[in-house]
């Protein structure tokens, strides 16, 4: 400081004392797979950002999921955190394996969050989510017992659900009986059979296209028809059923001989639009039955599907007779 003619020194200083910032928190996320026998932790102090660089954050409160209330880490009760979720320290745990998530279907997400309140332990504090977005994948379908009914000779029909005692947990999962897994047997020898072949590229020459089908037997074949298919062209004609239609070939590709049908028990009918079995015990094949002799009724096995994977599974009745008055 100067008089204009000498000078002294001095100086200036502050004392600045702190206060508690309070800590910032971005959300957390992480990805889990239905199923997984491993949990996915995410770290729920990780994202905490604090000016004040010698404060320690730790997660004091919990959001409960059953009423909004904020509740104590120490004082949780079940159903305060979501299905799965587990805390321990400042980690948060969801395990994929609950059966909360068992329904999800393919592909299907679910998203899991929690709230909770992190403490700088100064008295600041910050509220911050977690979440996890679960990913569904299929789970296959569950047979109990197989489809058991009884009927009388001669009574009423008796239809039951094809689908009967097969669960599936995956909440949107269509159960259908796939058709190729139920009895069948070759038409009989005259019927109209279809007969195809499948080529990678258009078969343009008339000759060829004429000699496409073949046979050692005694098979004469319909013009041949192409028709454009995914990967190429199908190549079908029309020919009588023999009882070898094993001597069909073709002179490019494989046969494909459709000779097949549906073959059920005597007095059995199959509704593939309500996917359920009918016996009529009135068929002339149940007749013989002596006053309480009973006979089973089986269809021993065909699959049930989800659309990705399938189980087995049976149907069957019990028949017992009665008495039919003589004739004279």
């Amino acid at each position: 400081v100067t008089d204009g003619t000498t000078s002294v020194s001095t100086s200036t200083s502050w004392t600045v004392t702190g206060t508690n910032d309070a800590p910032i928190a971005t959300a957390a996320t992480a990805a889990a797979v239905e199923g997984d026998v491993s949990t996915v932790d995410i770290d729920a102090v990780a994202s905490v950002s604090d000016a004040d660089s010698s404060d320690t954050h730790t997660v004091t409160h919990i959001v409960s999921a059953a009423d909004g209330t904020e509740v104590a880490v120490g004082d949780l009760q079940s159903g305060d955190l979501p299905a799965g979720v587990t805390i321990s320290g400042n980690t948060l745990s969801l395990d994929p394996a609950d059966s909360a998530f068992e329904g999800l279907a393919d592909g299907e997400t679910q998203d899991v969050s929690v709230s909770y309140i992190i403490s700088d332990g100064n008295g600041g504090t910050v509220t911050n989510t977690a979440t996890w977005t679960v990913t569904g994948t299929n789970d296959d379908p569950v047979v109990t017992a197989e489809v058991a009914s009884a009927a009388d000779e001669d009574g009423a029909s008796v239809t039951v659900s094809a689908l009967e005692n097969v669960s599936d947990v995956d909440a949107n999962d269509n159960l259908t009986v796939d058709e190729s897994t139920l009895p069948t047997a070759q038409v009989a020898d005259g019927t109209e059979i279809t007969v195809t072949v499948f080529s990678s590229t258009e078969i343009t020459d008339s000759n060829v296209l004429a000699g496409l089908f073949t046979s050692t037997g005694s098979h004469t074949f319909t013009t041949v028809i192409g028709a454009a298919v995914e990967g190429g062209f199908e190549y079908s004609t029309t020919t009588s059923s023999e009882s070898n239609n094993s001597v069909i070939t073709a002179s490019q590709g494989t046969a494909i001989v459709n000779d097949q049908a549906l073959s059920l028990p005597a007095g059995v009918t199959w509704d593939a639009e309500a996917q359920e079995f009918t016996l009529d015990p009135t068929d002339a094949a149940y007749q013989s039955l002596a006053v309480g002799e009973t006979t089973t009724v089986d269809i021993p096995s065909y699959n049930v599907t989800d659309g990705t994977t399938s189980v087995s599974t049976s149907t069957s009745w019990t028949v017992t007779g009665t008495n039919d008055a003589p004739i004279a």
